[in-house]
């Protein structure tokens, strides 16, 4: 995997300047440790290897790595108020739909 992300930097820094310099420096242990804490896993070895590298992109969507498909890549601190965002609200739809959870959803006609 190092040399994967070995190859990885040289390439975007040669190719892609603009795309590299909107990565984030890499995720500390601390940060690794309350992902794994929040989501209740252990994080496989590549994926800390990875955010070791870089923790995502910085908040600048259209300066991003957004030309692969459109999507920006999280840094560990968004994963977890993503996560923590769509679990408060799957615990508060569970308990009870409200009329504005099923407009955010697309209307009744979806169940």
């Amino acid at each position: 995997m190092e040399e994967l992300i070995g190859r990885l930097d040289a390439w975007l820094q040669a190719r892609a300047p603009d795309r590299y310099a909107s990565l984030l420096p890499g995720a500390t242990p601390e940060e690794l440790k309350a992902l794994e804490d929040t989501l209740g896993i252990s994080l496989p070895l590549e994926f800390r290897q990875l955010y070791q590298w870089k923790n995502g992109q910085s908040g600048d969507f259209f300066s991003g790595l957004t030309p692969l498909g459109g999507y920006s890549w999280m840094s560990i601190s968004e994963i977890l108020r993503k996560w923590t965002s769509m679990n408060e609200f799957a615990e508060r739809f569970a308990q009870e739909p409200l009329d504005e959870d099923i407009a955010i959803l697309g209307g009744i006609e979806n169940y």
